[in-house]
Order: C-alpha cells, then sequence, then structure tokens
C-alpha cells in the first residue's frame, strides 16, 4: 500500500513553507483551487522544471525521448499528468514520420496510375511509365544517401515532388508516341519497325522542348547555388537531381523502352495486297 501523507496535516505544512521566502518562490508553480480561504483551498495542478539529457540525433533520439518521458508521467504522475517543450514540435513528426510518408508515396503512386490509365488508355505504356518515375524515385533516394541530408518533412515534400516530375519529363513523350501512326510500307510491316519509327518521331517532336523546359527548370533554381539557407540549400540539390535524372529517364530510358516494348496497333491484316484478298 502506498504511504501517503493525509490533507489536514499536509496543507498547514504547505501554506507555513510558503510563508518562507523559499516558498514563496515555487508558489507560482501551483494551481490552486478557487477557495480564498488558504485553510480549504487546495492544489488543482502543479507545474514542475525538468532537466534533460541534449538530443543531438532529433530524427532517432527525438521519438525514443517521447517514448521514455510519456512512459514515466504514465508510470510514476499523477493523473493528467504531461510534459511540454517547444522541441516536442519537432520531436512528435518523427513518430508518425516513417508510416506518413509510406502512406503519402503509396496513395500518390495509385492516384498517378489511375490517371495514366485514364490518359494514355494503354497499360504497356502507363507500366513503363511507372517504372520510369519508380526509377527516378530511387536515384533521388540515393542522392539524398551520398549527399547525407536528414530525411525530415522537407527532404519528403521534394520526394513527393519527383513523381510529378519524373511523369510531366517523360508522359508527352509517351503520348506522341501513342499517336504516331506509322505509313503504311514494306519497311514498316513488323512491330519492331513501327516501334523504331514511332519512337523516333516522338523524339524528334518532343525533345527539343524536353531539353529546354529541364535546362530553363535548372536556370531558374541556379541563383540558389549559393544560399546559406538550409531549406534553399536542401531545395537546389534535392531540385538539381530530379531535373536531371527525370530528363535523363525522359531521353534516354523512355525511348529504349518503348523500341522494345511499346504498344502497336494490330492492322489485323489490312495492309494486305488486293490480289491476295481476291478468290
Amino acid at each position: 500500500m502506498e504511504k501517503s501523507i493525509k490533507p489536514d496535516l499536509f496543507y498547514p505544512c504547505l501554506h507555513e513553507f510558503f510563508d518562507l521566502n523559499g516558498g514563496n518562490f515555487n508558489s507560482k508553480d501551483i494551481i490552486w483551487s478557487e477557495e480564498r480561504d488558504p485553510s480549504v483551498r487546495r492544489i488543482l495542478g502543479y507545474h514542475m522544471t525538468i532537466q534533460v539529457k541534449g538530443v543531438d540525433k532529433v530524427p532517432i533520439q527525438g521519438p525514443q525521448y517521447l517514448e521514455d518521458i510519456r512512459r514515466i508521467e504514465a508510470s510514476y504522475g499523477p493523473p493528467g499528468t504531461f510534459s511540454y517543450s517547444i522541441e516536442y514540435l519537432d520531436f512528435e513528426q518523427y513518430v508518425v514520420f516513417e508510416k506518413e510518408t509510406i502512406i503519402s508515396l503509396l496513395l500518390a503512386g495509385i492516384s498517378t496510375a489511375f490517371v495514366l490509365l485514364v490518359v494514355t488508355f494503354s497499360w504497356r505504356a502507363s507500366l513503363i511509365l511507372i517504372i520510369n518515375i519508380t526509377l527516378v524515385l530511387v536515384y533521388v533516394s540515393a542522392t539524398i544517401h551520398y549527399w547525407d541530408l536528414t530525411f525530415n518533412s522537407i527532404v519528403v515534400v521534394n520526394i513527393m515532388v519527383t513523381m510529378a516530375f519524373a511523369q510531366d519529363f517523360s508522359v508527352h513523350i509517351v503520348n506522341t508516341y501513342l499517336v504516331t501512326v506509322p505509313p503504311k510500307g514494306k519497311q514498316f510491316r513488323t512491330e519492331e519497325s513501327k516501334r523504331v519509327y514511332k519512337t523516333k518521331t516522338a523524339l524528334s517532336r518532343m525533345g527539343s522542348g524536353l531539353i529546354h523546359g529541364g535546362f530553363a527548370t535548372f536556370l531558374a533554381i541556379c541563383c540558389l547555388f549559393l544560399s546559406k539557407s538550409y531549406i534553399y540549400s536542401i531545395f537546389y540539390k534535392l531540385w538539381s537531381a530530379i531535373v536531371l535524372f527525370s530528363v535523363f529517364n525522359g531521353f534516354i530510358f523512355i525511348p529504349v523502352m518503348l523500341s522494345l516494348f511499346g504498344p502497336v496497333d494490330s492492322e489485323d491484316k489490312k495492309t494486305e495486297s488486293p490480289a491476295k484478298q481476291e478468290p
């Protein structure tokens, strides 16, 4: 059985302590009931300042600290005990950071795949685009690792932007590939020749726009190169990688995949000569 001091013995001693100079210093940390008579008033709550060890690695030590302090509050504190610090706002994001990031990426991936199917109306073209987006995400994630960047909310926002840019720098070439109709002739009877023709046509029509768009975007962020701000520095590094890998995949990976596995509409033998169709 827990030992406790009876209220009729505790409060007279507490009021006597507050009458002293040292006790008067601590009285501001206590919340009293509204009774005016000091002998009747009771403690509703109190504030206590604690000193803890410094948190150096916030993404790792922050969630561990919150877990430990909440366990102490639940095990040893009175009902309603809680702790607060301005640093908790930074710690809290890493408690659900991994889960929320995975959910956001999955939802973005599902919605992107659905939109690509609607726009291209081709499961094969959509699959090529999804593989392209996945590769760009892998490239940017590797850049984050080798640049030794902290995986925080700013980086996650740029990763979500990566999906949009990887799609934007490739879907135009795929769309042009799909709407291009190869001319009828002996040299375009095989599916391989049709794919090569459609890929070359798509590159000739959209390749220059792809390069110009990527170069213009890179010029727009070059002004952040000398910035000392953490946010601008991260923005410059990640967007440089996003533009570089998106243009690379859109200009090299996508055409190669289309020339090898791109969808080709079947002519159903409509190109056969009239002589072969006569009885």
